[in-house]
């Protein structure tokens, strides 16, 4: 707080000093924001100051004298009591300036004010709660009137109970009294097969429209033919600068009228015509090998098979084979001719012979482990059945041991470590083209052939064996190279047009729609993982599979997805071609996109092979979904 003083002589250096208030009618002390006067008669006034903030005065009059003491707070006055008639009116003009400060504290219960304004909104709100308590209250008054629909439907129930009365009158006496038990039940088990059925006659119809769809796109091989004579049109000769026509980007070329249309080759001359025309703004992933549309396959076909141990030739030679996803060899059987048999029949030391089969190029080695002998009159044959070289690894060329894990292994060393014997190699090395996991020590135990162990670690993930057809190697391939429901965004491995099919037929399978799985461990090692399809509910939960190999999630996700993209509807195209060039012998587990008019893509379950000096041919079956 700061004090005025206001004197009225002049400085006096003469120590000590006394100093007079009210040398006049009326003295005056001033403090800031506050202005106190007093009008006292002319007595002599002397006094002192105790500090900046307080200020003591004593005066001293002539008749009466007084003797009085005051202590000024700047928050707080309080008058002499004597003089308080005097005072008051002095505090009329102290009012007054009060009045200034009392203003400013008017302004700062203003801002006081508006804090308590958005408190009245908050009030407000919770008015507006108690308004959505009696609307979910209305909604209630709703679900009464939903319950008087289901009980409409239950009266529709007793009538088709009442049918079922009619067709078995004499039985429907007996069964009166449990009817009220199970009516429920058999409502139930009525809407089951119903839409079953239903369905099964709509899918009827829809293979009879396939026939009409495929007879109507033959006009379009109709119109790539004449594309074709345009292809097959030589240059003239001489020099002739082509101007490079400007396409908008992301936009599909579109023929002017009456399809002149003029071609651009990116691609140097091969001494080929075949050409692939797609629309760069919405063209499908292209396959990473493409069998191009022709309209006719000339094939020259090469088949043999031969003894490897010396090199001798087996002639007139009829050869099959064939392999699907569970098998993990090559089965195949060879018609020849009777004097062939002692180039078949195994040695001394009772093992099998070993023969090479080449089919267009694609070589196999085998292991010929029967032999049958037919003879007619004239003619007389032998037949050989047997299997691929990795059946060395399984019955009866494997002896039966125990196999186990006493340290932390990945499920890819397991399975190297069961292709050896007392730690020495097989000579049998793993293509490992799945996800590896970690299997913790003593989890994994199996006792069996080599190819069992092998196989059981496989199976652990959803995968499957598929051997080399020539050198001693093991793939162990996924069931489905990629989710069957993303297969419209995947590259396929190989694309087959309609017109390289020799014959087709396709069969449809319905299988529970299953969205969801538990996959668990087995052992104190193991994981449980729920494993759902991506953007469905998962509330159709396919049962619950265990295995041993289940200790991480990465086992778990690899099973589950085997087993539930396997499920729903699916269609089994069985395609028989030749044995191309662009294609060789195709195996399982290759994705492929069949072009038929549209495209289907599906992955290939098994082959089968049939070759003679004549012709060779194999017969794919695809399995596509939805």
């Amino acid at each position: 707080m700061a004090t005025d003083l206001l004197f009225a002589s002049a400085l006096n250096t003469v120590h000590p000093v006394n100093l007079t208030f009210g040398a006049g009618d009326e003295a005056a002390i001033t403090y800031s924001y506050l202005t106190m006067s007093a009008v006292v008669p002319p007595p002599t006034v002397s006094g002192h100051i105790i500090d900046v903030a307080k200020l003591a005065i004593v005066a001293t009059v002539p008749v009466p004298a007084m003797s009085a003491s005051m202590v000024y707070d700047n928050a707080v006055y309080r008058g002499p009591a004597g003089e308080a008639a005097n005072k008051w009116n002095i505090a009329s003009v102290l009012a007054k300036a009060t009045e200034d400060r009392v203003e400013s504290v008017d302004h700062i219960h203003t801002d006081k004010q508006s804090v308590w304004q958005p408190g009245s909104v908050m009030s407000n709100s919770t008015s507006m709660v108690i308004l959505s308590a009696i609307s979910t209250k209305a909604n209630n008054s709703t679900s009464w009137k939903e319950a008087d629909q289901v009980k409409s439907e239950r009266k529709s129930i007793f009538s088709s109970m009442l049918r079922l009365r009619n067709a078995s009158q004499s039985k429907n006496q007996v069964a009166i009294p449990v009817a009220h038990q199970v009516q429920s039940s058999y409502q139930d088990k009525l809407r089951v097969p119903r839409p079953t059925i239903a369905s099964t006659w709509g899918l009827a119809v829809k293979k009879q429209k396939d026939i009409t769809t495929r007879a109507g796109k033959a006009k379009f091989l109709a119109i790539s033919k004449t594309s074709h004579w345009q292809n097959a049109k030589k240059p003239p000769p001489g020099t002739y600068t082509w101007v490079t026509p400007v396409i908008p980007a992301e936009v599909c070329y579109h023929p002017p009228h009456g399809l002149n249309v003029p071609l651009l080759f990116s691609d140097p001359y091969v001494n080929s015509t075949d050409i692939l025309f797609y629309c760069a703004a919405h063209a499908v992933p292209p396959a990473t090998q493409v069998v191009p549309f022709r309209r006719t396959y000339i094939v020259i076909n090469e088949v043999s098979l031969r003894r490897v141990d010396g090199n001798h030739i087996l002639p007139d030679v009829s050869l099959s084979l064939n392999i699907d996803m569970d098998s993990w060899t090559w089965g195949f059987s060879a018609s020849l001719p009777a004097a062939t048999l002692p180039l078949i029949e195994p040695g001394v030391s009772g093992d099998p012979v070993i023969l090479e089969a080449t089919i267009n190029g694609s070589v196999y080695l085998l292991l010929a482990e029967g032999i049958q002998r037919d003879r007619i009159f004239g003619k007389s044959s032998i037949t050989v059945t047997g299997r691929g070289q990795s059946a060395m690894l399984a019955d009866p060329y494997s002896p039966i041991l125990s196999f186990t894990n006493t340290i932390d292994r990945t499920a890819q060393q397991l399975m190297n470590d069961a292709l050896m014997f007392n730690g020495v190699t097989l000579g049998w090395a793993v293509d490992w083209r799945i996800d590896d996991w970690l299997v913790p020590s003593g989890v994994w135990t199996y006792q069996g052939s080599y190819m069992g162990a092998v196989t059981t670690i496989a199976a652990a993930a959803g995968a499957f064996i598929q051997p080399d057809p020539v050198n001693k190697t093991l793939r162990v391939r996924p069931r489905f190279p990629a989710k069957p429901w993303e297969w419209n965004a995947a590259t396929p491995d190989l694309e087959l047009p309609s017109a390289a099919i020799v014959k087709e037929s396709i069969a449809w399978i319905d299988k529970p729609a299953y969205n969801a799985i538990y996959i668990s461990g087995s052992t104190a090692g193991g994981v449980l993982g729920h494993v759902k399809r991506i953007g469905s509910a998962g509330d159709v939960i396919a049962p619950m599979v265990t295995d041993a190999l289940i200790t991480d999630a990465i086992a778990a996700r690899q099973r589950g997805l085997s087993l539930l993209a396997d499920t729903g509807r699916s269609a089994t195209y069985s395609l028989s071609l030749p044995v191309l060039p662009e294609t060789g012998i195709i195996d399982p587990g290759t994705l492929v996109r069949y072009v038929d008019g549209t495209a289907i893509i599906g992955v290939v379950k098994s082959v089968s092979i049939s070759a003679s000096e004549a012709t060779a041919r194999q017969t794919i079956e695809v399995q596509t979904y939805g």
